[in-house]
């Protein structure tokens, strides 16, 4: 078997486990036909000049191994600045997950694990710490984007640029969620031709619900999943919608509205749960509203299991994992047009309606509940599992992966 190792640009350290926890997936996915190592990263704050001292003498931290189930899984642990300029503070990322990764590649060769290819996820900062491994070791890469690299607005974006446009054009495959995310690299004029292949939504655990719900009894459940609730996501759209739906809608259809998210204790969104509580008083709905700050995958399952219909009313989305989750489920959908919902929307699932608009979204969730018995819970999922399913994702997925190692 040949060995792959995998970055992930993000991923669910100890204090945030729910940050890309589809990249684990993917690894499980890929681990029936590869030699599987996945290797995040975790920095670690420490004074400027303890921070000079240790860069000067070269010194690196061991590699952190991680329980990731049968995915052998590490940390690569490297120092910054606890208190950068700003100018400095991307750059000193960098340079410590290069050093980093160089290290723990080099440990790899005397364990007898050399990879093959690496598959970056993300070019910021995935298939930038790739194409430095190319460099360095001749270790070819392709890099699966999910987010636009270039609109981050990082300091001194144009070196930046050039250096996303230097790991772009250098993979032997660049790989795209969606169409959306495409476009946006060739506008930026990144010199590839990234290949759509979706995202693998995880059809073995979420699935219809032996019992089906009855929301004409028991009242509808509005569900939306923000865990790092910033402005794209838009929640106070969604609250402003369900505010301003006719009263009698609200209480013949007897709507509740649950909100996943914002309690991750780490990873840069402190205070976020504290945000969505003041949206939700300001809102003047609090009585239909409730947060779950965190849910577990097996919770969220549960959770897609129990609603009647997904909400996402979001101004951006590279993809939209959360609305296909609950169309495995059998719910219907209601999605604003924001980019990467386009790559699995059909009409036979909801409604799509167009973004940070309160008046169309509530007209939306109320032709959805008005015609709620014309969706077929059934078919809603196959739409789902037949493009975007493990046998569906993998068989594109591994084809992409073969060709980098032709």
């Amino acid at each position: 078997m040949k060995n792959l190792l995998m970055i992930p640009s993000w991923f669910a350290i100890p204090g945030s486990p729910n940050a890309g926890t589809f990249f684990t997936e993917q690894a499980r996915l890929l681990s029936k036909d590869f030699n599987v190592r996945l290797l995040a990263n975790w920095r670690h704050p420490v004074g400027n000049m303890t921070y000079k001292w240790h860069s000067l003498i070269g010194k690196q931290m061991p590699i952190l191994p991680f329980d990731n189930g049968r995915i052998w899984t590490a940390l690569v642990q490297y120092e910054c600045s606890r208190n950068p300029s700003l100018d400095r503070k991307f750059e000193e990322h960098l340079e410590g997950q290069i050093a980093g990764y160089c290290h723990a590649v080099k440990q790899f060769k005397e364990e007898g694990f050399w990879p093959d290819v690496t598959f970056a996820q993300s070019t910021y900062m995935g298939g930038v710490i790739a194409r430095h491994l190319n460099v360095k070791f001749g270790i070819p890469y392709l890099i699966n984007e999910h987010m636009q690299p270039f609109d981050y607005d990082l300091p001194d974006q144009l070196k930046w640029d050039e250096r996303f446009r230097d790991a772009l054009e250098n993979a032997k495959s660049v790989l795209s969620v969606s169409s959306f995310i495409r476009n946006n690299l060739l506008y930026n004029r990144a010199k590839c031709d990234p290949i759509v292949i979706g995202n693998y939504i995880d059809d073995s655990l979420f699935t219809i619900p032996v019992e089906p719900n009855n929301p004409h009894k028991d009242g509808f459940e509005l569900l939306t999943v923000a865990y790092f609730p910033g402005i794209h996501k838009d929640i106070p759209n969604l609250l402003s919608a369900i505010a301003g739906m006719p009263k009698a809608f609200v209480e013949q259809n007897r709507l509740r509205l649950t909100i996943i998210g914002g309690g991750e204790p780490c990873g840069g969104f402190d205070g976020e749960h504290n945000m969505l509580e003041e949206m939700i008083r300001n809102s003047g709905i609090g009585d239909k509203v409730r947060i779950v700050p965190f849910a577990s995958r097996s919770q969220m399952k549960d959770y897609m299991q129990k609603c009647d219909l997904y909400v996402l009313p979001s101004m951006w989305e590279s993809f939209g994992m959360s609305p296909c989750e609950a169309m495995l489920c059998g719910k219907p959908v209601v999605v604003t047009d924001c980019g990467g919902t386009q790559e699995f929307f059909e009409s036979k699932m909801g409604c799509m309606v167009r973004t940070h608009d309160p008046s169309a979204l509530a007209e939306g969730v109320m032709q959805v509940i008005n015609q709620y018995d014309d969706y077929k819970p059934k078919e809603i999922r196959a739409s789902i599992v037949d493009r975007f399913g493990a046998e569906a994702f993998y068989r594109r997925l591994k084809w992409r992966v073969d060709e980098a190692l032709a």
